[in-house]
Parts: C-alpha cells; structure tokens; sequence
C-alpha cells in the first residue's frame, strides 16, 4: 500500500488487480477504508468488473452484513456491504483484527459499497498527465 493514498487523486486513472493472478477486477475506487479488521479498498458497484463474480450461498445468515462475492478464478473476495457494523465494538478474527471496543463500531463501511481486503490486490494508478510509477511499476 506504500504510495496510495487514502482517496484516489483528481484525474488519476485507477486498475484494481489480484496479486494472485494480475487480473483488473475493478477500475477505480471510492477509497481506502482503515478499520480495526485491516485496510479495505471501497469501490462503487460500477467499478466493479462483474464479470465472472458469484455469490456465495449463505443461506439461513439472519441479519447479515454483507453478500459475499468470490471472482473466478483467483478466488478474491468482494464483500458486498448490506448494514452498517455500527453497534459491532469489535471486529471478527484475522490478521489485522484489533479489539479497540468503539461504541459506534469498529470500521466505517457504508452500506451499497464494495469491499476487498487489500492483502488480495494491487491498485495501479496512472495520472492523466503523464504515465506515474508508484512503488515500483505503479503497483502499489
């Protein structure tokens, strides 16, 4: 994530890619969400690229807070956000998880976004000005 920034800049053209596979599954973003369950890049439905998207059967999940979406085939996760964590102190297990026990909720994810952990993809940007490498190649 070194040289991204938090909201894309003005005029900057953007290509999500797996760090699997290099594959573009999003062009674009809405910006980067820091939360107590790691960094997440947020994205509008229309940067997704849908294609080639299928969502996993969750079915009997009462009061779920989001659809998730796998991409074939590098298998990267889209969460679709359905509520607000607001009132959720503390996030779910993982490698970023931190118990910080916050009363309004533990990450600020807006219902109707996208998510997808930024351990799964590289965001290349390039300026419209002029082509512009950020850590090595654009990857960032």
């Amino acid at each position: 994530m070194e040289g991204l920034t938090e909201f894309p800049g003005p005029g900057n053209v953007c290509e999500v890619r797996t760090k699997q596979s290099g594959k573009v599954i999003a062009t674009g973003y809405v910006r980067v969400m820091f939360g107590d369950h790691g960094p997440y890049l947020e994205c509008n439905w229309g940067q997704v690229h849908h294609a080639g998207l299928w969502k996993e059967n969750r079915a009997g999940r009462k009061g779920k807070y989001y659809e998730l979406w796998r991409s074939h085939p590098c298998q990267v996760k889209w969460y679709e956000q359905l509520r607000e964590v607001r009132g959720k102190p503390n996030p779910p297990g993982g490698r970023w998880s931190v118990c910080q026990n916050r009363p309004e909720g533990y990450a600020d994810y807006r219902v109707g976004k996208w998510y997808v952990s930024m351990d799964e993809v590289d965001v290349i940007v390039r300026s419209r000005f002029a082509p512009e490498s950020l850590n090595g190649g654009g990857r960032v």
